[in-house]
């Protein structure tokens, strides 16, 4: 599923008391210096697809035992062990695929990721700006890191 209209909506609807997710999709520029970026983390020839990369991205990530994000409240950062990285102010968000990247702050993603995240069509890739740390959340709930 995309970040699509149905998220914002229901966001709203969920939260009255901050009605409006706050969330922007990387433009075209963005997107390219991302991608060269993982490009070079992962070793991959500098031609590759955006949708080769990603899929590269999802083959390193190993299942975090116990971490399932269907339970309320789920915090989707707080499976990033603190020796790798610092969860920094933003996170990368992806979806629908390799065009379909949004950014948001960490704050929001932790305190909103059940507007960013349903169970059944999702499966999504959350990602530092610097590509340092990647996680994984399933169709099924099931984390990987």
């Amino acid at each position: 599923m995309r970040f699509d209209a149905v998220k914002f909506v229901n966001h709203a609807d969920d939260h009255p008391e901050d009605p409006v997710l706050r969330v922007r999709p990387l433009d075209v520029h963005e997107l390219e210096a991302l991608y060269a970026l993982l490009t070079a983390h992962l070793g991959l020839e500098r031609k590759a697809r955006p949708e080769d990369i990603l899929r590269s991205l999802g083959t390193l990530l190993s299942r975090v035992r116990g971490a399932d994000a269907n339970i309320e409240r789920f915090d989707p950062l707080a499976v990033v062990p603190a020796h790798v990285a610092k969860v920094g102010e933003e996170a990368f968000l992806t979806l629908g695929g390799p065009d379909d990247v949004w950014r948001i702050s960490s704050a929001d993603l932790r305190r909103y990721f059940d507007s960013v995240w349903y169970p059944g069509p999702d499966d999504l890739l959350i990602m530092d700006p610097e590509a340092c740390w990647v996680v994984g959340v399933s169709s099924g709930g099931a984390v990987s890191c």
